[in-house]
């Protein structure tokens, strides 16, 4: 089997010594991708990497890894469940498409737009369903951005803004990002929708999983939907971790001690 190995540079090369042993590791043409670490780079694997990718826990301190049901202590139980195919592979959702300026990109975790200081930036959002345009919200939003994101994305910044967190694959949550005016709640919407976000006032930027795009000013747009790229990942039949367990490690992992 070829496996792809995303990690930090130089570390686990020792907890990875039986992967290097058992397995061919390759950089380009893998049947699958092994990301060790936390959700950043699970986050960075699913993102260049089309197939699927295992996630793995590093030993980070303050890391959550939250699809991950597996840690790099269990790295003899990985080796012999794929050798001997004791796996699936399951989608858990699809990717973001945002298109600007003509061009695509695709955020695992999600899209964000936020203001360019000092002026807060305004904004209208449009969703179209069924060949339908309409406007989101009766009125021009306003604050210091959003973001819009799916259950992959649920626990990362969109949490940290109050968000949901999101179980549901087929959905999108749009979340303001310190709005200043009437509507202030996160909205929870069919992926089947697009959405158009068009600057009245101020600047935003735009970027997706944390890397910029661009400086989007008054009177432009981008353009936001589901692609039909998928996220999949292996888990393993007898080795799948509860929700419960996640959700504890998501929140003992935000506990200062």
């Amino acid at each position: 089997m070829r496996i792809k190995i995303v990690k930090k540079p130089e570390a686990y090369d020792r907890e990875l010594e039986r992967v290097y042993e058992e397995f061919n590791v390759v950089d380009k043409d893998a049947e699958l991708c092994i990301a060790v670490g936390g959700d950043g780079t699970f986050v960075d694997a699913a993102r260049s990497f089309s197939g699927p990718v295992l996630p793995l826990r590093g030993n980070e301190k303050g890391s959550t890894g939250f699809f991950a049901d597996l840690s790099l202590n269990d790295i003899d139980f990985v080796v012999q469940g794929l050798k001997e195919g004791r796996y699936k592979v399951e989608s858990i959702g699809r990717k973001i498409e945002i298109i600007h300026d003509d061009q695509q990109y695709y955020a695992i975790n999600e899209v964000s737009l936020d203001y360019v200081p000092p002026q807060e930036v305004h904004f209208r959002i449009f969703r179209t369903k069924n060949g339908m345009r309409e406007n989101l919200f009766p009125y021009v939003m306003r604050g210091n951005g959003i973001v819009i994101t799916g259950s992959i994305g649920s626990t990362a910044y969109n949490r940290s803004l109050g968000g949901p967190i999101i179980l549901d694959p087929e959905v999108f949550c749009i979340t303001p990002i310190a709005p200043d005016g009437i509507y202030n709640n996160p909205i929870i919407l069919s992926r089947s929708e697009e959405f158009d976000i068009q600057i009245v006032e101020g600047s935003g930027k735009l970027a997706y999983d944390g890397i910029l795009i661009d400086t989007v000013d008054k009177g432009e747009s981008f353009n936001v939907k589901a692609s039909d790229r998928t996220v999949d990942i292996v888990r393993f039949y007898e080795r799948r971790e509860t929700l419960d367990s996640k959700l504890r490690r998501l929140v003992e992992s935000r506990t200062i001690i």
